[in-house]
């Protein structure tokens, strides 16, 4: 799973799992820019960035390349829309996103969308909540959602895993 943001239950404790990212800030004085760079007055600052980690700092990149969402997750569900016949069968269904899989950079880790949903903040932004990386004879499957403890969420993840483990099975591919 894509998760770099944990949640201890025994602890009842949140936090961030991989470093975060320090970014630099420009702060001047009331002057022209060319005034600003020639006299040196830059003040670097290093503010977390909302959302706090990188999208390359995860295992999940360096070892596959892939991006994920990195936002809050969005407080209404999304629709995940199967992209592959042989998940079909699976109807529409509202899922909690988190950290979806974007892509991959890597060109030795095929990546594969199987279902994907549309991001609220951009109707245009699509990410893949279930998604898989083909590297050399093998599949990693993705679940960018939010596995709540409830039957609905469970019944999904097991039913695409045994969609994914027929087509493997029968084809051999994905």
């Amino acid at each position: 799973m894509a998760f770099w943001h944990s949640w201890n239950s025994i602890r009842r404790i949140e936090g961030i799992t991989s470093p975060l990212v320090p970014s630099y800030a420009l702060v001047s004085k009331d002057c022209h820019l060319s005034e600003f760079l020639k006299n040196n007055n830059i003040l670097p600052l290093t503010p977390i960035l909302s959302g706090g980690s990188s999208l390359i700092d995860t295992w999940l990149y360096k070892e596959f390349g892939v991006k994920t969402t990195i936002h809050n997750p969005p407080k209404d569900p999304l629709l995940l829309t199967p992209l592959k016949d042989y998940l079909e069968s699976i109807e529409d269904k509202k899922v909690e996103e988190f950290r979806a899989a974007l892509n991959s950079e890597r060109e030795d880790s095929i990546f594969i969308a199987l279902m994907e949903a549309v991001l609220p903040e951009n109707d245009k932004q699509r990410c893949y909540p279930v998604a898989a990386i083909h590297q050399e004879i093998g599949y990693l499957v993705l679940f960018g959602i939010s596995i709540r403890k409830n039957e609905d969420d469970l019944n999904l993840v097991a039913l695409i895993i045994s969609c994914l483990h027929k087509r493997l099975k029968n084809k051999g591919n994905l």
